[in-house]
């Protein structure tokens, strides 16, 4: 069986967060399909937890504790499928690098009329 869904999440406190999770069946399958969540080496959230059973997981008033990665469980019969995703709540961190400070540059373009004409611009101390 395939499975889709899904993504990780970067919440603040206090959020509500949804995981919406699809198993579709590769096979002809005798046993019925279930969906179930778990989160990796831990329990689920107890009492801000609903797991629908047909691959939604809502966790409301999400807490630092709640980060960590879940998995959803497709199983049918013999047949077992999992796919995961992290849930990160609490500061988002920015870890791009800062913006370069742009300088001024000129660069002549290259004509074969005359006169030449000089091209201004700001980038980040390149010519292009």
């Amino acid at each position: 069986m395939s499975i889709s869904g899904p993504t990780d999440r970067v919440v603040p406190t206090g959020e509500t967060v949804q995981y919406l999770c699809r198993a579709v069946p590769t096979v002809e399958l005798e046993d019925p399909l279930t969906l179930l969540w778990v989160k990796e080496n831990e329990d689920l959230p107890p009492g801000r937890c609903n797991d629908d059973g047909e691959g939604r997981l809502q966790i409301s008033q999400v807490q630092p504790v709640d980060s960590g990665v879940y998995i959803c469980v497709a199983t049918a019969g013999a047949f077992i499928n999992t796919a995961k995703a992290t849930l990160a709540v609490g500061a988002v961190v920015d870890n791009r690098e800062p913006p370069q400070k742009r300088l001024p540059a000129s660069c002549k373009a290259p004509t074969t009329a005359r006169p030449r004409i000089p091209v201004s611009f700001w980038s980040s101390s390149r010519c292009f």
